[in-house]
Parts: C-alpha cells; sequence; structure tokens
C-alpha cells in the first residue's frame, strides 16, 4: 500500500508538469499560423510519450 501511493504521486508530479507544457506550447502555434500548429503538436506529443511510459513501465 505504501509503495503505490508514492507511484501515485509521481504520476500525478509528471502529469501536472506536462498538463501546464503542452497548455503552452498549444496555446502558442494557435494564435501564430495554421502551418505551425500541426507541427508543433508532434513533436510535443512524442516528447511526453516516452516520459510518461518510463515511471508506468517501472
Amino acid at each position: 500500500m505504501l509503495p503505490n501511493g508514492e507511484n501515485h504521486s509521481i504520476r500525478v508530479k509528471r502529469t501536472r508538469e506536462m498538463t501546464p507544457l503542452s497548455a503552452a506550447n498549444i496555446s502558442n502555434p494557435t494564435p501564430h499560423s495554421s502551418t505551425k500548429p500541426p507541427i508543433a503538436p508532434k513533436p510535443v506529443a512524442l516528447r511526453v510519450d516516452p516520459p510518461v511510459i518510463k515511471p508506468s513501465s517501472h
């Protein structure tokens, strides 16, 4: 029960840090142009995937 609680804390911290980053990245390309939005969300999602899967796999 103790180890599970710690795992939840790490998952919430990682998700919280990624939420503000994703919102800022998506908010920036939106006002910019229609050609940048499709390129910005792609790299952002790829970079957020590895860090989220690493802690989960462990």
